[in-house]
């Protein structure tokens, strides 16, 4: 036997100068596998930045991303001896890394979240480790355990935008019943003052219900709900943010609905984690690093990275991607006609469905869609990846950590706006108007549930976006400046393929056409497709104006959590009050910032940080409410027409605002609940260019809804669940609204008491106001097909026609939507 390593010159084994010669000193066990050109010129680029502390590695699916990470890893490992580690969302891309390890020739090691030691391999520096964020992130980490005390060189985090939101969840927990009741007990005299609308609803166990602890609260019992969690702390899954929790609990949220209750600390202290912070060198990657906010605001990654993503030169969008939207098409398109027109391809190819809920799936599901979910969810996508075809397939709540590569899937449809993982996420949605969130999350799993299917450039796939509401959600300017330039292109060039369908006489089977064209690889649809996607478009540059905004508040939530966790409360608090400065004229989200920088406030200034709080009050009314009404409610409110073109200008594409205007008509149905009808009417109200509230959900006195415009109130008390006749009782209610009205909002001409109810008759006339009308479903009705009307007008000239409050002006008296022409649409109460 030869000893070889006598054979050796001296020096042969010096450490690899690149990652390149790290690849290459690799023992391939396939001789096939070759690193691309674009792969190599990536190798080059991280090679001249290996010295940074942070790396950000944007770079497409199906780029080889996996593979670079590994090969850093490696060459890091080799560097330094000491021990790496890749994080990925789940265990499942835990396996898929451990593949491509051996497919490279280099050892992959998995510790898995019911070990307690790390492999020996990656303790000795002979394989790379692999683990789930979760075990990386969690307070009670066996990283950070006594007999470990493992910090690696190097952390490659893969996928980091789904790893975030496992992140969180290690700086959160939903919270046992045991520990809700104490928080309750302890709270509730409280609550009941400070948001009686939302406490009786709570405290009703109404499971639509939902409050969140003033800021205030918290700070002024503290001691008392430290006593409450610790004694749940033992309990799952509050035992593994605790340790994260316990250290900053005065700066965490709390949020309690009719039966659950959340607590979170947000953003996540992550530098609490000292084998995340300790280490030398990261990597963050991901295929959708657009807006690059979340990776400094949650995970301190360095600015500047930011800015300088790593990236391929040349690459294009990701794969080809047909977005129907069939609501565009015909808003009267029913999701049995969609579908309808999806399970005709099943025989031809894989039919993918993503529903937010079970209940969603339900409808899938009869018309013959199999359902995955929970331990089945890894043997579909097997399935979907083995068989090219015959296959109709619905996930639930899968929006991201799945893959679906080339004929696994040819037709993806997204039926639905995806859901919120739990009550926090729901608050937080209702706080920034109910669009995309604070930092645009609901875009950003759209955003990822239009990836699943399209895994690489040659891949191609049709998306059909189900539901006037997901509709309606894509057609808003704001939406679109939440995600990334190449989805925002090809969600315009598939809103011109929409419209161009609607000229066919048979919608449906334009629809079918049309997806024929794309799996059939029709050269006239490719050709339009490449022409079209390269096209510039202002809603990109929009995109990029946005991302910038995005960056900066997060730089300064990032130096305001730094400064709290030093407990520089008054220098946090400045850096939050800053960034609310860069949120310009939108008053949901500055609100929300206002309101962070008030609680930090609170615990050095009381006085100072709850006028602060009024003025988050003010700008955002569903955020905690003072203890004392900041005048700045009384604010002045700007005409009906500017009002209604400030709305129309939210919507890229016009004919947005109309199906939005189709989707209240049903929520403003009698025959729902009182709590969603008057939701529904508030809505109405702001649409037909009121400045709208519902004060007796605010601030637990006041009329159910009131509409303002200029110095004419309508008073509404809605009674839509009413069948009996209208009594004294009724008479007595609207009006004390009436003269709460009158009392709390100075400057007012008119008051118009308003009834909102089907029954119109009295039991004695007499007492009941001549001046109260009563507005009845058809009223409603009809006021919605006015208004309707004079959308349809607007929209006929053209999109700057519709944005002009000039040109509105001219129009709503023509269609009766004036204030008095609204009034006199209502009926006397007999």
């Amino acid at each position: 036997m030869v000893d070889f390593s006598k054979l050796s010159p001296a020096g042969s084994q010096a450490e690899a100068t690149s990652l390149f010669d790290t690849f290459s000193r690799l023992d391939r066990q396939v001789s096939h596998v070759e690193l691309r050109p674009s792969q190599l010129d990536l190798f080059k680029k991280i090679d001249g930045q290996l010295n940074q502390r942070d790396l950000v590695l944007k770079l497409n699916t199906g780029g080889g991303k996996t593979t670079t990470g590994l090969i850093y890893l490696k060459h890091m490992m080799d560097r330094y001896d000491e021990p790496v580690v890749f994080l990925v969302p789940t265990t499942q891309l835990a396996e898929q890394v451990i593949d491509e390890g051996e497919r490279i020739g280099l050892s992959v090691v998995a510790w898995l979240g019911n070990e307690r030691y790390p492999p020996e391999q990656a303790s000795q520096c002979n394989s790379v480790m692999v683990c789930t964020y979760d075990k990386f992130f969690n307070g009670k980490s066996t990283f950070a355990r006594a007999d470990v005390r493992l910090t690696p060189c190097a952390i490659v985090l893969d996928d980091v935008h789904a790893g975030i939101e496992s992140i969180k969840k290690c700086f959160g927990a939903v919270l046992s019943g045991d520990v809700r009741d104490g928080l309750l007990s302890l709270l509730g005299p409280a609550l009941s003052e400070a948001e009686p609308a939302n406490w009786s609803r709570v405290d009703g166990s109404d499971p639509a219900g939902l409050l969140e602890v003033p800021h205030w609260l918290i700070a002024d019992n503290i001691s008392a709900i430290r006593r409450i969690l610790a004694a749940g702390a033992s309990e799952k899954p509050l035992v593994f943010s605790w340790p994260h929790i316990s250290r900053a609990l005065e700066l965490c949220r709390i949020v309690i609905s009719g039966n659950s209750a959340e607590i979170t600390l947000d953003p996540p202290l992550t530098d609490y984690v000292e084998h995340y912070v300790g280490a030398r060198h990261r990597l963050f990657m991901s295929a959708s690093i657009h807006d690059g906010g979340p990776l400094i605001r949650e995970l301190g990654c360095d600015q500047e990275s930011i800015k300088n993503p790593i990236e391929v030169e040349g690459e294009g969008a990701v794969g080809e991607r047909m977005v129907l939207v069939p609501s565009l098409v015909d808003p009267e398109f029913t999701r049995a006609q969609i579908i309808e027109v999806v399970a005709r391809f099943v025989p031809s190819a894989n039919v993918v469905v993503l529903v937010p809920s079970d209940a969603a799936a339900g409808v899938w599901v009869e018309a013959g869609a199999l359902k995955a979910q929970g331990e089945n969810v890894s043997s579909w996508i097997e399935t979907l990846k083995r068989a090219s075809r015959g296959n109709f397939i619905v996930f639930v709540n899968r929006y991201d950590g799945i893959d679906l590569p080339d004929a696994a899937c040819r037709i993806l449809v997204i039926d639905g706006l995806p859901a919120g993982e739990g009550i926090i996420d729901r608050l937080d949605n209702e706080n920034a108007g109910g669009l995309v969130g604070m930092r645009g999350k609901l875009a950003n799993r759209v955003e990822q549930g239009l990836g699943r299917a399209v895994r690489s450039n040659s891949d191609y796939c049709a998306v059909i976006l189900a539901g006037q509401d997901l509709a309606n959600f894509i057609s808003r300017k704001i939406v679109l400046e939440s995600f990334s330039p190449n989805t925002v292109r090809q969600i315009e060039i598939g809103r011109e393929v929409s419209k161009a369908i609607a000229d066919d006489p048979d919608k449906a089977v334009g629809i079918s056409n049309t997806l024929s064209q794309l799996l059939n690889r029709d050269e006239g649809w490719r050709n339009y497709y490449l022409s079209q996607v390269r096209v510039h478009s202002d809603a990109v540059d929009r995109v990029a104006a946005e991302v910038e905004v995005r960056r900066d508040i997060a730089v300064a939530e990032r130096k305001s959590a730094v400064a709290a966790q030093a407990r520089d409360y008054y220098g946090a608090a400045q850096f939050l009050r800053n960034a609310s400065n860069l949120l310009g004229n939108s008053r949901f989200p500055k609100g929300v910032m206002k309101q962070s920088a008030a609680k930090l406030l609170y615990m050095h200034d009381k006085t100072t940080a709850m006028d602060l709080q009024g003025s988050a009050y003010a700008d955002n009314y569903n955020v905690s409410r003072p203890p004392v009404l900041p005048p700045s409610l009384q604010r002045r409110v700007s005409s009906q027409a500017e009002r209604i073109a400030e709305w129309l200008r939210q919507f890229e594409d016009k004919n947005g605002a109309i199906l939005e205007l189709d989707s209240l008509i049903s929520r403003l149905s009698y025959s729902n609940d009182s709590d969603a009808v008057e939701a529904a009417v508030m809505d109405l109200g702001e649409v037909l260019g009121a400045d709208s509230r519902r004060p007796e959900k605010e601030f637990g006195r006041g009329p159910d809804n009131l509409w303002i415009f200029e110095d004419k109130a309508f008073c509404i008390e809605m009674k839509n669940e009413k069948t009996s006749k209208l009594w004294k009782t009724d008479a007595g209610q609207i009006a004390i609204s009436e003269r709460w009205v009158r009392d709390n909002i100075p400057g007012l001409v008119e008051v118009f008491p308003i009834i909102g109810s089907d029954v119109a008759v009295a039991d004695r006339a007499s007492d009941f106001s001549a001046s109260i009308s009563v507005f009845t479903s058809d009223t409603i009705g009809e006021v919605v097909l006015r208004f309707r009307g004079l959308l349809v007008a607007l929209v006929t000239h053209g999109p700057l026609f519709a944005e002009e409050a000039s040109n509105i002006q001219r129009q709503l008296g023509s269609h009766q939507v004036l204030p008095q022409q609204l009034v006199d649409a209502g009926i006397p109460v007999r």
